[in-house]
């Protein structure tokens, strides 16, 4: 993180100064600067490729389990935990469409109760709130 900042500074200032500040060596700076990627970066960057790859390819239906096994399928050695962690980390989840299911029979014979018609159905009186916030008796 800090190596990172200086390196965004240094347009703006001289590195020295910046490691100084930092109280972060020069070398340590210039050696974190030229090494390159490291192995598990280019993985995941390759892993995280096939992720969405095979994610669009499922019309984002596929979780964590699924996912491991389709890559496990195609030749990648991973675990259920990086995969997840990788699918987090590109902002991607399983959407499950649910059949839909109606909760409501409209279709039944018992009288339809209205606000204007409702006092008449109860056999006791029940006191609301209006908006006004006036107590009221019915």
């Amino acid at each position: 993180m800090k190596y990172q900042f200086i390196q965004e500074q240094s347009q703006n200032h001289s590195v020295n100064l910046l490691c100084t500040v930092m109280q972060v060596s020069r070398s340590g700076y210039y050696s974190w600067a030229n090494r390159g990627q490291s192995n598990l970066d280019v993985r995941h960057t390759l892993l995280s490729s096939k992720i969405m790859q095979l994610f669009n390819q499922s019309r984002e239906t596929y979780g964590y389990r699924r996912m491991k096994s389709a890559l496990h399928a195609r030749g990648e050695t991973c675990g259920k935990h990086q995969v997840m962690r990788l699918m987090r980390k590109l902002g991607i989840r399983s959407v499950i469409k649910r059949k839909f299911k109606a909760t409501t029979n409209s279709k039944h014979s018992y009288p339809m109760i209205s606000p204007h018609n409702f006092g008449h159905h109860t056999k006791r009186p029940f006191a609301f709130q209006n908006i006004q916030g006036l107590h009221s008796q019915v």
